[in-house]
């Protein structure tokens, strides 16, 4: 798939940022912001709750995917998430590279009733309209979807990993499993000492990834060539990972990391 440059991506104009409110069991529930939204619908997380966006209780997260589900497309696509200085970033801008003669027929539905119809379609169905999505909407309707739900629509889906000359993950049948080497203070030495122990049980074919503790360049960059070298001197039919910031990745793929 070709891919747009960032000047030719048509963005909507950000409006400043507008509260939602619901009720739920007799309670009126405020946010102040389609992100606060996003973040109180989702199941309590420790990231979240530093971040300040998880919901306070199981009634507000209910109330947070109540107005998610009853926003249409169109407003989703209409307000999009903007940073602190009020603009949208980069990473938001790549988000609107969708197909918009498809999200046009789709628009004007809720997330609630874009749901019911994915869950009725088929595989290429679901790659079609997922193709005029954008991110936060993908990400709205994760919030939706229980469990048995997303786990039915992804069977309907059928996706090898890109690295496909070194692992099946994906495929139909296999089970595989992700290596998560994280170390206190990013110590290549005691990454290195995790991997190995982690492939000896037969674990990483899915993925080496790795959460960081430090996210700057020059680390992220240095642990991402020290995953594949050892990548590389075992042969393991696995690929790597670094979570780091978005822009971070960014910035050490401009610099040659791998």
């Amino acid at each position: 798939m070709s891919l747009k440059a960032l000047n030719q991506i048509t963005l909507p104009i950000p409006d400043s940022e507008r509260s939602y409110s619901t009720s739920v069991l007799d309670r009126h529930i405020d946010f102040t912001s389609l992100k606060a939204v996003l973040g109180a619908a989702d199941i309590s997380k420790a990231g979240d709750r530093v971040a300040g966006l998880a919901a306070k209780d199981e009634i507000s997260r209910e109330a947070a995917r109540k107005i998610l589900s009853e926003l249409t497309l169109q407003h989703y696509y209409d307000h999009p998430l903007i940073d602190r200085s009020g603009r949208i970033d980069s990473v938001m801008k790549v988000n609107y590279d969708i197909d918009q003669e498809i999200f046009n027929e789709i628009a004007s539905l809720s997330l609630s009733e874009i749901k019911d119809r994915l869950l009725r379609s088929h595989g290429d169905e679901i790659r079609r309209i997922g193709s005029a999505m954008t991110g936060v909407m993908v990400a709205a309707l994760a919030k939706l979807l229980d469990v048995h739900e997303l786990i039915f629509l992804s069977k309907k889906l059928k996706n090898g990993a890109a690295a496909k000359a070194r692992t099946l993950v994906g495929l139909s049948g296999t089970l595989s499993s992700r290596l998560q080497p994280n170390h206190p203070t990013d110590s290549l030495s005691g990454i290195t000492l995790l991997v190995y122990t982690g492939l000896s049980m037969g674990s990483g074919d899915a993925l080496i990834g790795l959460n960081p503790a430090i996210d700057t360049m020059d680390n992220i960059s240095a642990t991402l060539r020290h995953l594949d070298k050892l990548r590389r001197e075992t042969g393991a039919p696995t690929q790597i990972c670094v979570l780091s910031h978005i822009k971070t990745q960014l910035a050490c793929l401009e610099q040659g990391a791998p």
